[in-house]
């Protein structure tokens, strides 16, 4: 299972019919996305054809307000505070039901949250995990890691995290980032 299998499944699911993608990266994932070319749109200051041709911060600072998606799919920069400003820019820009994706949730060994890999945007998801109960948040174990984020509500992680400090990440991982298997994952979207 990878990461468009992942929205595949989301969109099935839940009938969606827009989709965002931030990063697209020669666009190994958004051709893979089971929606009509004219449903899907694209930020990236790096590649042709993209719907955005900007950084996701002034992409999303040019839209208005009214502008949604049903699943929106984070895997642009990498970096701890660049991934928290697309989750909450994609929360605004989110319709009612909808999801967001984030990639590369569970970097798994320390070299891996250099910037060429991984990153350090897990973070970024393990802080909402600790502050927002507004939102229902876990972490498929699939392809290094797929956040998923809704609107709903969920238990806080509420032990001391030092975010910088990646030992306690690798140790707690499984509750800071309420990690599903895949298994899990699909059993929960289609037993309900």
């Amino acid at each position: 299972m990878s990461r468009y299998d992942i929205i595949n499944n989301l969109i099935k699911k839940y009938g969606y019919n827009s989709y965002l993608e931030i990063g697209v990266r020669h666009f190994e994932c958004f051709n893979r996305i089971d929606l009509p070319v004219e449903n899907k749109s694209s930020i990236d200051p790096n590649y042709d054809g993209v719907t955005y041709k900007l950084t996701s911060d002034e992409a999303f600072k040019s839209m208005p307000k009214e502008k949604k998606w049903d699943i929106i799919f984070i895997d642009g920069y990498h970096e701890f505070n660049q991934v928290l400003r697309d989750i909450r820019n994609s929360l605004e820009h989110l319709n009612d039901n909808g999801s967001i994706v984030c990639h590369d949730m569970l970097p798994p060994k320390p070299d891996f949250v250099d910037m060429k890999y991984c990153g350090d945007g897990y973070r970024a998801f393990a802080k909402l995990r600790m502050s927002d109960e507004n939102l229902e948040m876990y972490v498929i174990d699939v392809d290094y890691g797929c956040g998923v984020i809704r609107k709903g509500n969920q238990t806080l992680y509420e032990d001391k995290f030092f975010v910088d400090e990646f030992n306690y990440f690798q140790d707690n991982r499984q509750n800071l980032m309420n990690v599903k298997s895949r298994y899990e994952f699909l059993k929960m979207l289609y037993e309900k």
